[in-house]
């Protein structure tokens, strides 16, 4: 018994059978968090976006009932010409232009006929026989707004969701109804942009479980209340995440829902647990290859080394073979191979050595370690050495070597500490290879994509920055003008009635005013840090960092005068020659303002320089906070 323990077979069997059940005990506890990890993740993210959505639809929802409320005190204070009854079919139309998500609004009167619409002529459909007509008539306390089934319009035959409200008379009694048609393919073209797959559903429910939308139209209109969700989920909160099986693909999914605020609609998105776990069955799969070819290696390693104690004598003999190889190999590659004591003197130089810098390897090994290394590179190198011990074993640099005619060659060298053993020193083990084409290739690269940065930065009309360049040194300006709290100025240009221009003259003409013009606002800016570039079009933007507002305007004035002074007639022009309007923005660079805003504000003040006659310069304020922007 005693001599099986001390079995070198038996320890290394043990050893094994100890290793393989803790690793895979390991892969098996990874695979389980994964798959919690994978599943709570995926639940985050469709919980954050059933409240984006259900926001979404608060909103949607929120807006056609203030629409309702306006239209309906509207038409309650107005008297019944033929006036009014423009005004409030504008209105109607006006509400209905701007709400993408309402079809048509429409006023019934107290025997159910059209009475207003946002239609430009007024249906002669009587829709006294309607659910929500009639339930209006039969509930005076319900006064707010109130969401129907789904319909099919008599006006436009399409599928529609309306939300109505009591239209009272002056003494209370029922004086008709406003509505409001809501299209639900609005609905349906907005989520299909978060379907991305066929593993994620977005669907809008009533409260008592009729289906609004779903990316099924044939689901549209059925009745799912009998499900969990309504027989208990809703009646504990207004927001959860649990798994289903779906009532309407049978797929198990994971399904978060929310009740959209003030409306008796739930908004809910499912995803297929298979598109969720794809990935995590995909990483387990490739787990369990992988262990099983570790398992495999390990069982190979421990034959093998079971083995090895049978053969020490061969395995002495191949390690002379081996050694033997080792140094042929040397000897026969294009890769130079030598050895190099701490010191740096050289040991050993493979025969390659002649063929890639010249020398013999006789004459190689009579110059001193770093002799033929480039005087700028030895320090490099010989860091190199120097820093190799027990925690960093190997290096790889590149540097010149000289060659035996006297040119230098570009090398990549990799240095590896081979450890001291019986009766000898540590060494280095040098791989040398040249890399000269390599280098060239990488500096040709360099410059071709210096070059094209170049292009992209520059507009080709007129040879200084395009908006792309200034865009980006805005927001690099802004940042260093906030760290050191100075001030920036932003001048906003456009060459005024530039449209009438290249109508008189013709766009050759007007592409040579714009270059003109580009060239006098440049050729006037003094600093190196300032920029000029052309925004678009007939518009320009200049940077000025480090600049205040009086300043600045001075730099405006004198580029209003040089562009006016080049006298380039222009007949459509009040003044008789080319000019340009300009909008200063200054700015502190505090956590009040922005790259956007400044940029705003001087849009805003080019607009008043516009509006006051143009060939003017106009200041916005100095820290502008409100989003300016220019009525069209």
């Amino acid at each position: 018994m005693r001599r099986l323990v001390r079995s070198p077979l038996t320890i290394i069997a043990v050893l094994l059978g100890f290793t393989l059940s803790s690793f895979w005990a390991l892969v098996a506890w990874k695979s389980t968090e994964e798959k919690a990890s994978a599943l709570a993740q995926a639940g985050q993210q469709t919980q954050a976006l059933t409240h984006s959505l259900a926001q979404h639809a608060s909103k949607s929802f929120g807006a056609v009932a203030l629409a309702l409320f306006g239209a309906s005190q509207y038409i309650e204070h107005s008297d019944k010409s033929a006036r009014s009854s423009a005004e409030i079919n504008d209105l109607l139309a006006q509400y209905a232009k701007n709400m993408p998500q309402v079809r048509e609004l429409g006023v019934l009167s107290a025997n159910g006929d059209w009475m207003y619409s946002s239609f430009e002529t007024v249906p002669t459909v009587n829709n006294s026989d309607r659910e929500y007509f009639r339930f209006h008539q039969a509930h005076p306390e319900q006064a707010g707004p109130r969401i129907s089934e789904p319909v099919i319009s008599r006006v436009t035959g399409r599928p529609t969701l309306l939300m109505t409200r009591r239209l009272p008379n002056a003494d209370g009694s029922f004086g008709g109804v406003v509505f409001a048609a809501i299209d639900l393919a609005y609905f349906r073209s907005f989520y299909q942009g978060f379907e991305s797959d066929q593993g994620r559903t977005v669907t809008l429910m009533k409260k008592n479980g009729k289906v609004l939308v779903h990316r099924s139209d044939e689901q549209v209109g059925k009745d799912v209340g009998g499900s969990s969700l309504f027989a208990s989920r809703l009646k504990e909160a207004s927001t959860g995440l649990y798994s289903i099986v779906s009532p309407f693909d049978g797929r198990h999914k994971q399904f978060a829902f929310e009740i959209v605020a003030e409306f008796p609609v739930v908004i809910s998105v499912a995803v297929a647990e298979d598109s969720i776990l794809a990935e995590w069955r995909g990483s387990r799969n490739f787990d369990f290859l992988l262990g099983g070819v570790v398992s495999t290696v390990l069982i190979g390693l421990a034959a093998l080394l079971m083995r090895q104690f049978r053969e020490r004598s061969k395995m002495a003999r191949m390690l002379r073979e081996r050694e033997r190889g080792y140094r042929l190999l040397a000897e026969n590659i294009e890769d130079v191979v030598t050895r190099l004591d701490l010191n740096g003197r050289r040991l050993y130089m493979s025969p390659s050595i002649e063929k890639m810098l010249g020398w013999t390897p006789a004459e190689a090994l009579q110059h001193e370690g770093y002799e033929i290394v480039h005087p700028a590179h030895r320090e490099f190198v010989k860091d190199a050495v120097n820093r190799l011990g027990p925690a960093e074993r190997t290096a790889i640099r590149e540097y010149l070597m000289r060659s035996k005619s006297g040119d230098y060659v570009w090398v990549e060298s990799q240095f590896s500490l081979i450890q001291e053993t019986e009766g000898s020193s540590p060494e280095v083990l040098v791989v040398v290879r040249e890399i000269t084409k390599r280098k060239a290739a990488e500096e040709q690269l360099v410059a071709a994509n210096a070059r094209l940065k170049d292009l992209s930065e520059t507009d080709t009309l007129t040879g200084i920055a395009n908006r792309r360049k200034f865009d980006e040194m805005l927001e690099r300006e802004f940042k260093r003008c906030y760290r050191s709290q100075s001030e920036l100025s932003l001048l906003f240009i456009d060459i005024d009635k530039f449209k009438l221009f290249n109508d008189t003259y013709g766009h050759t003409a007007g592409d040579e005013c714009i270059q003109r013009v580009a060239s006098a606002l440049k050729s006037n800016l003094k600093r190196p840090g300032d920029l000029v570039a052309r925004y678009g079009g007939e518009e320009f933007a200049v940077l000025l960092p480090e600049t205040g507002a009086q300043n600045a305007e001075t730099v405006a004035e004198a580029l209003r005068l040089a562009v006016s002074d080049m006298a380039i007639a222009h007949q459509g022009n009040s003044h008789g020659r080319v000019t340009i309007s300009i909008g200063l923005a200054a700015s502190r660079c505090d956590h009040a303002s922005s790259p956007a805003a400044v940029l705003a504000a001087a849009d805003a003040a080019l607009y008043v320089s516009k509006q006051d006659g143009r060939n003017k310069v106009s200041l916005a304020a100095e820290n502008p906070a409100l989003r300016l922007v220019r009525p069209a």
